[in-house]
């Protein structure tokens, strides 16, 4: 009775021991625990990822009193303080024609063309207008009024080419500074056209689980034109 006993406590306790082995060997190599773990991490990449692309944009629309200006002046000076010193201008009409226009610090010189309102864009990755630019007229507050002004951030192209060259440069490396979770890859994409798209994509191997965010994003292009296009982030 007492060795049958003793047997009786060690088929239970080798039982209990398989069973925890398996147990453990199923959570170690679950799929679905992994695919839950790479689900998660698509926000946060996106966010991350959104972050280094994107760039401070402010928009200031200014009333041209024309009634004010001699008629045969067409060029302006408009003085913006809180403009930054390392940000270029774009400046458009309300129909989104490109004025000429030079910036030299806070004082923005435009060719208001006749226009009655004009907006000045502002932000880091504007080039500056191409065109020669000489006349400078002196301030005159009476010649315009900033109307209003307004910041947001928007996705630019100059940054999206920058993180694509780093995407193929140094993979590893990038992945770090974004953060990226080490059993996790991604790749991003905007397409204009088939034929103008920055993609940046490893090849994915045949049976892994492949998240995916898209949406409707403005992109500043490298031109200062402004273009809605998808944006695309990818997980796996």
């Amino acid at each position: 009775m007492e060795k049958r006993g003793i047997s009786h406590i060690e088929f239970i306790i080798s039982f209990i021991i398989f069973i925890t082995f398996v147990a453990f060997a199923i959570f170690l190599f679950n799929p679905l625990k992994d695919s839950n773990i790479t689900n998660s991490a698509l926000p946060f990449t996106v966010n991350e990822i959104t972050k280094n692309i994107s760039i401070d944009l402010t928009i200031y629309s200014i009333k041209i009193n024309k009634n004010l200006i001699p008629v045969n002046q067409k060029i302006i000076a408009i003085n913006l303080p809180n403009i930054l010193t390392d940000e270029q201008v774009r400046v458009e009409s309300y129909t989104g024609q490109v004025l000429k226009s030079k910036k030299e610090g806070n004082i923005i010189y435009i060719d208001f063309s006749n226009e009655e309102f004009v907006l000045i864009k502002s932000g880091k990755d504007f080039l500056p207008y191409s065109q020669a630019f000489t006349e400078k007229p002196g301030i005159n507050e009476n010649y315009y009024v900033v109307a209003s002004s307004s910041s947001e951030k928007i996705v630019s192209e100059k940054r999206l080419i920058e993180l694509n060259n780093s995407y193929y440069k140094n993979y590893e490396e990038l992945k770090n500074n974004l953060r990226v979770p080490s059993q996790t890859n991604f790749g991003f994409a905007i397409r204009f056209t088939e034929q103008d798209k920055i993609v940046a994509q490893n090849q994915i191997p045949q049976g892994l689980d492949v998240f995916s965010y898209s949406k409707r994003t403005e992109i500043l292009r490298i031109n200062g034109e402004s273009k809605f296009t998808e944006f695309e982030v990818k997980i796996w």
